[in-house]
Parts: structure tokens; C-alpha cells; sequence
């Protein structure tokens, strides 16, 4: 199962040096650069900014022999253990990973991870073994994952401060590994910590959250059956309320758990164009169901675009007896479910 996106973008090119050592692009540790090596470096950089333009434009097959030739003239000239190179490492190893060449990526993120460990640059460290984590899940090797997740977490940590957003970004993925796995005990603070970190970072009504938030909100459905799937939203607001002093009943309408029985679910029409072109598929849709038990908002946050009106359509339709809390009636969130398959 594919991994949801963290905030921060998954993949990014590498251009500067290092915060733990840095040095002139020119520069050696023995002392000023020789004229052909100056030369030689500056090409690396000229291939450095090339290959930034293409990976922006999304010609990644283009761009990979131009990260390649970059990482080798900084290997030449700056040996094998300056952060230029580990820079130019997680390059190569972006663009294979934007091929889906995730098994050769593997190295490239190893080796970037373990120059930047030896300069003890806390954070790139951090960033290159989330990325190293994340093409790991991908593979499905997610006790590997799990390995090079936390150490990227415990990176991102002896970072402070500057290593939030980083740490976040590890702790949502490292929350997905977890719940691939069914430990749904230490993915709920993974997860929690993830969300307040990144609520902390940029408001809770950032929309970079709220995607964030739906992201994990799909990838739980589909990894977890409903029992297991409601202990881990429960788990998580009970754990809001423990960091956050909310109110318990505030904290378990935000579980995510629509805990009134189905009066009325109708079935969504399938929509013509799908049909004809054959769009398969589940489409999970958000609600918001009021005191009474009717949905007052739907907002399809995953599945075919092609499918996500005809259910948030079917899911305004839906009746749910009344949640209850203390006895009394409450408004509540959580997910309808529509599968499209065509006999």
C-alpha cells in the first residue's frame, strides 16, 4: 500500500552545502583549490542548476544523466565525504525515485545519509532517511522502513527547533508504516505528534493540514478494518486531549467515528462518462453529521475525481440515528464509503 504525501514535498533536489560543515563549493579541507578543480566544481554547479530546472518541469529521464555527471566531478574533486557530494547523492537518488526506481535509490539515499552523519549535520541526516523511509514502504519493506523513519525522527529532534517540520513529516510516515503493520498502539502518537507538530508549525486551518490530515484519514480506512480503524481514531483523540487539555466530548466528535447507526445510505449513481470509460474504484467521503442525525457537509477526500461528486451527492442522502454523549445529542465527523466496480 502506497504511503500518503507528507506536508513538505517528498522529494527535493539538493543544491547547498550542508548546515553541519559547510565550506566553499570550490573549497578542500587542505586548503584553496586548484584552478582545475575550481573549474571543475563550478561545472557540477551549472549541471546542479540544469538539473533543478528539468526536475521542475518534470523531465526526470533528462535530468538524471546531468545529476549523475554532477555527483561524479564532485566525487573527483571533493572525495567522497563532503556534503556537496551527499547533496549531489540525494539528487540522483530524487530523480530514480521520481522513475520509480526505487531499489537503486536505496544506495544513493544510504551514502547521502551517512556523509551528512559524519559531518554531524543532524538535520540533512533527518531528511535524507525520511526519504530513505519513504521509498522503502513503497517497496513494502517496512521493517527497513520503520528503521530508517525513526532514525530520521531522532535526527530531526537533536536538530530543535529547525528540525519540526521534518520531524512531522517522519512521524506521519513513520504513523502509515506502523498502521501497514497493524500497530495501531504506536501509531496513534506518531500520528499525534505528527498533526500537532505541523498545527503548531501552521495553524490548524492551513490547507496544507487539512490535506495532511485527509491523507492519513484515506490511507487508515483502507489499511485497517472498522473495529481496529476505530480504536486508532480513539486513540488519537484521547491523545489530543491528554497534550491539549481539550474537552473529552470535543475530543471524541473529532474521533472521525460516525458511532449513529445507518437509517438511510443510498447507493450513488454511477455517472455515465465513468462508466463508459470503465473508471473503477473507491471513493471515501468525509461528512459531517449534525444533532439529528442528518449529513450537513460531504467532501470526497480520495478516489477516482471522476467518481467524487455522484458520492458526495449519495453521502448528503445519508441518515444516521443521533450520536450520543452524556446522553446528549451531538454533532460528529467521520467517513462513507462507495466502491464502483462494473459487471
Amino acid at each position: 500500500m502506497k504511503l500518503a504525501l507528507a506536508l513538505a514535498p517528498a522529494l527535493l533536489l539538493a543544491t547547498a552545502p550542508a548546515s553541519g560543515a559547510r565550506q566553499a563549493a570550490g573549497g578542500t579541507q587542505e586548503g584553496a583549490p586548484s584552478p582545475v578543480k575550481t573549474s571543475e566544481l563550478a561545472e557540477a554547479a551549472r549541471l546542479t542548476s540544469e538539473v533543478v530546472r528539468l526536475h521542475g518541469e518534470g523531465k526526470f529521464a533528462e535530468a538524471l544523466p546531468l545529476a549523475e555527471r554532477a555527483l561524479a566531478i564532485r566525487e573527483k574533486s571533493l572525495g567522497g565525504e563532503h556534503p556537496l557530494v551527499a547533496n549531489a547523492l540525494l539528487n540522483v537518488a530524487t530523480l530514480l525515485t521520481a522513475r520509480e526506481k526505487y531499489q537503486q535509490a536505496e544506495d544513493y539515499y544510504r551514502r547521502a545519509a551517512a556523509v551528512y552523519e559524519k559531518a554531524g549535520a543532524d538535520l540533512q541526516v533527518a531528511d535524507a532517511r525520511r526519504q530513505l523511509g519513504a521509498v522503502l514502504a513503497r517497496r513494502g519493506d517496512h521493517s527497513s522502513a520503520q528503521t530508517a523513519l525513526e532514525s530520521a525522527v531522532a535526527h530531526a529532534e537533536k536538530a530543535g527547533d529547525g528540525g519540526r517540520a521534518v520531524s512531522a513529516d517522519s512521524l506521519n510516515l513513520l504513523a502509515q508504516v506502523y498502521l501497514s503493520r497493524g500497530d495501531v498502539e504506536r501509531a496513534a502518537p506518531a500520528w499525534q505528534r505528527a498533526r500537532s507538530t505541523w498545527r503548531a508549525l501552521y495553524g490548524k486551518d492551513d490547507p496544507r493540514v487539512e490535506a495532511a490530515e485527509d491523507a492519513m484519514l484515506c490511507f487508515s480506512v483502507r489499511a485497517l478494518k472498522p473495529d481496529k480503524w476505530a480504536e486508532f481514531n480513539g486513540r488519537v483523540a484521547a491523545l489530543e486531549e491528554e497534550a491539549t487539555g481539550v474537552d473529552p466530548k470535543a475530543a471524541l466528535r473529532a474521533a472521525g467515528v460516525l458511532q449513529g447507526k445507518v437509517i438511510r445510505k443510498p447507493p450513488p449513481k454511477y455517472p455515465d462518462d465513468a462508466r463508459a470509460r470503465g473508471v473503477m474504484g473507491t471513493v471515501i467521503v468525509r461528512v459531517v453529521v449534525d444533532e439529528a442525525g442528518k449529513v450537513i457537509s460531504a467532501k470526497s477526500i480520495c478516489g477516482p475525481p471522476q467518481l467524487a461528486a455522484a458520492s458526495e451527492e449519495a453521502a448528503r442522502q445519508a441518515v444516521f440515528t443521533p450520536t450520543l454523549l452524556s446522553g446528549q445529542p451531538v454533532k460528529v465527523t467521520g467517513v462513507i464509503t462507495y466502491n464502483y466496480v462494473l459487471r
